[in-house]
């Protein structure tokens, strides 16, 4: 178009400007090699790690734009002219090359300075996935990240090796026969502290391993050199290496662990709990290897894997004591590992005569840990009462009564244990129980003509019957009750959502479960009060406390109620909006005063008090924390509106009675004695708000709280439990001191009613 127009090109201009970015990375990537320290301290290599992660994001994204303007600017030109201006970003190439390096050898530092700490496989991690996005548009990064993450992993383990070997040391030297008690128990406690040190770091490296390996076989080998495939292989190689060592180490450690505490025969059930969470860290080590070994290397890894298996077989066989016919806790680590063994990539490795004496080691080791129901006297020196001196460790699980049973498969050979084996040894395990046992008289099930599946059915079902009496018969569990549904019955609706448009002005407080702001509703200009709650994706016993706070003021108009007007759900929040009340809480008049409020103001706020609990009873709503903090003032502190019902249940039935609910919940000054009483074994009802009410009529009138005196709850708790009720102020009139003794009575069953209360001579006032 510039040329059809005469007018000059601009592609000189348009190259150099976009070959400006490209300088000043580059001046960047300069200033910050040439400004480098060598041995940078613990706390700035992490910043110093951050800044080269920047920089090099920076000068890879910079590069690729820059190729990608030359090749679309320059479309039409020859080859060679085009390779040429490419070739200007070598110098930029080798300056990022630098950085990486750089980047490396402060991240190889840095995996130096946590050796002693755990290994923060993470972050490892983090950098690998960052890094390994970064090295296809750096000329000789493959090679250079690939190699240099597979040392750090190896030496991770080799330092994991070498630490955990000498640890070992120290300790099984202290370990004597010399040694007092205290001291061989101090040291067993090392070992265990050392063991699961060792296997969370081992592990969390081993993991790293796994995802450096995978992602450095899978990369297309087409798009690297020969020497960067001979780079990596030589670096992977190591790496395997190192694991392997790992596992040979193990096999050892174990064998020393088991020898240097093999004379504490005081302890023998701890000495076989140690060593079988060493065990357990190598059958668990072992697996993860699996992940990282590949290649030629597998044949060396089946090896030690069969020769860990073989430890823990004789092991089995010597320091635990036969079963008793169904499989132990302790073996199931052992079962599913030679489960692992027994594939064919594994036995593969073996001849003839090394898979034979697998075979019969399986044999032997699964005979002896699933063993006889009861044990035969015949061919053992061992005495009966022996048998069942057992520890903790053994105790079998009720679902192992058909265990798996490992067989090594090597191409068309088996292992000749298989289910019936184990049939067999049940079946051996019922005749020895013939022999040795009497055989007790059975009573005959009347239902004995049904099948066998029907008997089973029944007897089930006949055992549930008579555990549940007796749980009933207990006073634990209640009975189920159908209650046929009545028209009249008030069905609540969803959460109304907000139909209108909101503006969210300030906070004003903060509650149970979130914080408090004023919201404008824009189409009528009211102000409202905004409940915002923070939801967790998992946070399930906040969602359903906010959404019970939901359900019960939904469907409840009333003037001395807090108006709910609807809600708000968002993926991290929840908005409840609700009738602002702009006259503060009556706790706060309250305390404003040194001899309470007067006695026709009492009666009103009373009455409006009483009226408003009646609503919620109605409704079959027990609020459960009726207290001066929780009810709200408004028109000029003339009217009354009882709020905060975070407390507050829905109850099926609609008489007050004791048994209703169960829980500790309210606040103790205000709280009835059946709420907390021990000998209460009914639960509570809807007359824990009158309760309330009488407190929250003494607060009034006396201007001081309940209990004011006793700054501990459990002193409360004492004087209400020993028959005792808040002083009634004697300032009130007879009328009102009536009212509170009918309200301040310890037996719920004889407490006054709201319905009782509404009626009351005290509330026949003018309002």
């Amino acid at each position: 178009e510039s040329q059809a127009l005469g007018l000059p090109t601009y592609r000189a201009l348009y190259l150099f400007m976009s070959r400006i970015p490209l300088d000043v990375i580059h001046e960047f990537l300069l200033m910050r090699l040439e400004t480098k320290p060598e041995r940078p301290s613990n706390m700035s290599i992490r910043q110093l790690i951050r800044e080269l992660k920047e920089g090099m994001s920076l000068a890879v994204v910079s590069r690729e734009r820059y190729l990608s303007i030359i090749e679309t600017a320059m479309w039409d030109v020859e080859k060679d002219v085009l390779h040429c201006f490419k070739s200007q970003v070598a110098s930029f190439d080798a300056s990022v090359q630098n950085v990486l390096e750089v980047y490396l050898d402060y991240l190889q530092q840095w995996v130096q300075m946590i050796q002693q700490e755990r290994v923060q496989k993470n972050i490892l991690k983090e950098e690998w996935t960052f890094i390994n996005k970064m090295t296809p548009h750096i000329p000789g990064g493959q090679a250079l990240v690939g190699s240099s993450f597979c040392r750090m992993a190896s030496s991770m383990l080799r330092a994991i090796r070498e630490q955990f070997k000498q640890h070992v040391e120290d300790l099984t030297e202290n370990i004597t026969p010399e040694a007092a008690k205290l001291a061989k128990l101090s040291i067993c406690r090392e070992l265990q502290v050392l063991c699961t040190e060792t296997r969370e770091k081992a592990l969390s490296v081993v993991a790293l391993a796994k995802t450096v390996r995978k992602d450095l076989e899978n990369e297309d080998s087409n798009n690297k050199t020969t020497l960067c495939c001979n780079i990596i292989a030589d670096a992977l190689a190591q790496l395997k290496r190192e694991a392997l060592l790992m596992c040979d180490y193990l096999s050892n450690v174990v064998v020393q662990v088991d020898q240097t505490i093999q004379f504490l025969e005081d302890w023998e059930g701890r000495i076989r709990e140690l060593v079988h969470q060493y065990f357990k860290f190598g059958f668990e080590y072992h697996k993860e290897v699996c992940w990282v070994v590949t290649g030629g290397s597998r044949t060396q890894l089946a090896r030690s894997l069969i020769s860990f298996a073989q430890h823990w077989m004789a092991f089995t066989k010597l320091r635990c004591e036969r079963g008793r016919g169904l499989r132990p806790r302790w073996a199931n680590h052992g079962f599913d590992f030679l489960m692992t063994i027994c594939e064919p990539h594994f036995t593969s490795c073996l001849n003839d005569e090394e898979f034979e004496v697998l075979k019969v080691n399986i044999d032997k080791c699964i005979s002896h840990v699933i063993g006889t129901a009861v044990p035969s006297n015949a061919g053992t020196t061992t005495p009966p009462t022996s048998y069942y001196s057992r520890s903790r460790g053994v105790s079998p699980t009720p679902s192992s009564q058909s265990p798996r049973t490992p067989k090594p498969v090597r191409n068309d050979r088996t292992l000749s244990t298989t289910n019936s084996d184990v049939n067999t040894y049940k079946n051996d395990a019922c005749n020895s129980d013939k022999e040795t046992s009497p055989i007790p008289e059975l009573e005959v099930p009347p239902f004995k003509h049904l099948c066998k599946s029907e008997r089973i059915l029944e007897a089930v079902n006949k055992l549930d019957g008579i555990l549940e009496s007796k749980l009933k018969s207990s006073d634990l569990i209640g009975n189920v009750i159908v209650v046929a549904s009545h028209h009249n019955e008030r069905n609540y609706i969803r959460p109304r959502p907000v139909n209108f448009g909101w503006q969210r002005g300030i906070k004003i407080g903060q509650g149970r479960f979130g914080k408090v702001y004023t919201a404008v509703n824009n189409e009528t200009g009211e102000l409202m009060a905004m409940k915002e709650i923070a939801l967790q994706p998992n946070d399930h016993r906040t969602i359903r406390s906010v959404a019970l706070e939901l359900k019960i003021f939904e469907g409840i108009q009333h003037k001395n109620l807090v108006r709910y007007y609807g809600v708000e759900i968002h993926r991290e929040e929840m908005l409840i909006f609700m009738e602002l009340c702009t006259e503060g809480t009556l706790e706060s008049l309250v305390a404003a005063t040194e001899t309470g409020l007067p006695e026709a103001l009492v009666r009103r706020y009373t009455h409006q008090l009483v009226i408003a609990t009646n609503t919620l009873h109605q409704h079959s709503i027990v609020h459960r924390d009726i207290k001066s903090a929780n009810i709200f003032l408004t028109a000029e502190g003339n009217c009354l509106k009882l709020g905060d019902f975070g407390s507050a249940v829905k109850i099926k039935a609609h008489t007050t009675v004791p048994g209703e609910l169960q829980g500790f919940v309210g606040t103790q000054a205000y709280m009835a004695p059946e709420v907390f009483m021990k000998t209460n074994q009914e639960g509570h009802g809807r007359a824990v708000d009158v309760w309330s009410l009488g407190c929250v009529l003494v607060e009034m009138a006396s201007g001081k709280r309940p209990w004011a005196d006793f700054d501990s709850n459990y002193q409360i708790m004492f004087k209400v439990g020993m028959g005792e009720i808040p002083e009634i102020p004697e300032n009130l009139s007879e009328e009102g001191k009536h009212f509170a003794s009918v309200c301040l009575v310890h037996d719920p069953k004889e407490r006054a009613t709201t319905v009782e209360l509404v009626n009351h001579t005290f509330l026949v006032v003018c309002f």
